[in-house]
């Protein structure tokens, strides 16, 4: 009889990603950490749900911004299925 063995988890991840950012357009938000964090989050969301993951499932990225996880309301939640 062969003996076979299955593991489950299922939990967030968090990443920090320093980001500088300069503009000379004059136009605010592309100095924003909010407003280009939310763009660099869109590509990650978009990178993340090309790649095929035996095993993985991907529910929902939930940005942040310059806030801690769970310190306040997030910005945005990308929800891999409609959002992308």
């Amino acid at each position: 009889m062969e003996n076979s063995h299955f593991e489950a988890s299922a939990g967030s991840i968090y990443l920090e990603i320093p980001i500088m950012l300069s503009a000379e357009s004059g136009q605010s938000k592309h100095a924003d950490l909010n407003e280009q964090g939310l763009f660099l989050a869109y590509s990650v969301a978009k990178y993340l749900s090309s790649i095929e993951s035996e095993g993985t499932a991907l529910s929902e990225l939930t940005f942040w911004g310059t806030h801690l996880p769970g310190t306040s309301e997030p910005i945005r939640k990308i929800d891999f299925s409609k959002d992308l």
